[in-house]
């Protein structure tokens, strides 16, 4: 008897971690929150992964869910895909925002299915029609005529530090996230080269 009420709570805890990587909603909490604690990602240590390829990562749950608000994969070549499903209510339109610019190249996949929307951005490649980049990207993730919720598949790849701060936005808030001082990633960053500085200082010591 004690085995089945272990297989039950096992059951359901697997349903609660599968839960958090099913969908972020639009409408709900801070509209400038950063959403990295609520996708997962996953690592390509090739950098040459298809999406199908990724997506099959994704079916075998090898992608992680992240730990903190801003992701920060520090330096290194891996290609980072990103994975999460936006819920919104009403037609109005959406956008995936990741605001730090320095990062060389960033592919979009909006969809559902088969049927895959690809857009393109980054500090070294032209940008998508419809995409914004000035010292954030911005993505538009449309669905179709009676969706309300969108899959969406992001790549980034870059030599230099791979910070990753995401928002999703509507059109009444994109303006002021658009527009904002983005300390906390500034204040991230900073963080970062501390960290980094005082682990070379400490390995030249040994």
């Amino acid at each position: 008897m004690k085995w089945k009420y272990f297989l039950f709570l096992l059951l359901a805890l697997l349903c609660a971690t599968f839960s958090w990587s099913r969908y972020v909603n639009l409408d709900q909490g801070s509209p400038a929150r950063y959403i990295g604690s609520e996708v997962v990602y996953f690592k390509d240590t090739t950098a040459a992964l298809s999406l199908p390829q990724v997506q099959q990562a994704y079916k075998e749950g090898r992608f992680i869910k992240g730990a903190n608000d801003i992701l920060n994969f520090g330096n290194t070549p891996d290609a980072v895909w990103v994975h999460l499903a936006l819920r919104k209510t009403g037609n109005n339109a959406a956008y995936l925002v990741v605001g730090y610019a320095n990062i060389e190249q960033v592919d979009c996949y909006v969809g559902s299915g088969s049927r895959w929307n690809h857009l393109k951005a980054g500090s070294l490649i032209a940008a998508s029609p419809g995409v914004r980049s000035t010292n954030q990207y911005i993505f538009p993730i449309n669905a179709r005529e009676g969706q309300d919720t969108v899959e969406v598949w992001l790549r980034s790849k870059t030599r230099n530090i791979m910070l990753l701060p995401l928002q999703v936005a509507g059109v009444d808030n994109l303006y002021a996230i658009e527009n904002s001082n983005n300390r906390t990633i500034e204040l991230c960053f900073v963080g970062f080269l501390l960290r980094f500085s005082s682990s070379i200082y400490f390995f030249t010591l040994q």
